[in-house]
């Protein structure tokens, strides 16, 4: 493989981590233990979260879940405690003769409001609008336009250990 090709290799891998959400395990805090919370209690605030950012879409927009999962921490090889990270895609359908970039371009004050961290906030290649954001109870956030009119949500939750070994299935 030559040196150009490895470069874009390399980049599509941690893009790759990034929007799989499994990247966003353990950026919170990472030099402190980890919290004690059972994945249901984590699916539940990351839903209500999307659901805020379903709410700010306004009137006219629809959205397709595409799924909320619980998977073992990345960071971790020994699973043994059952470390884990919920993430969450959705793909949001904006409101009839409104673009995504205009969408997400709503966002920013909103999020801020509510006192997320805007982490990320351009324009990618000058096609493509991403925003992220840190929310302050450990969620990653990702709204990102597709090239077929439509956003892509993602929120990835920081690792977290379950009460019982037995609340996680990996």
């Amino acid at each position: 493989m030559n040196r150009r090709r490895a470069r874009p290799a390399a980049a599509m891998l941690v893009l790759t981590l990034a929007a799989s959400g499994l990247a966003a395990c353990g950026l919170f805090g990472k030099d402190k233990p980890l919290q004690v919370k059972a994945p249901d209690d984590v699916k539940t605030e990351l839903v209500a979260i999307a659901q805020q950012i379903f709410d700010d879409a306004g009137t006219g927009a629809t959205r397709k879940e595409m799924g909320v999962t619980v998977a073992p921490c990345s960071e971790s090889a020994d699973t043994k405690d059952g470390r884990f990270t919920v993430v969450g895609t959705w793909v949001l359908f904006p409101a009839t003769g409104t673009q995504p970039a205009a969408l997400i371009d709503t966002m920013p004050d909103k999020w801020k409001s509510r006192g997320w961290t805007i982490t990320e906030n351009d324009m990618i290649n000058g096609a493509a609008r991403r925003l992220e954001a840190d929310h302050p109870d450990h969620y990653a956030i990702t709204l990102g336009d597709n090239t077929n009119g439509t956003a892509r949500l993602q929120i990835g939750s920081d690792c977290y250990v379950p009460p019982r070994r037995d609340m996680v299935d990996f």
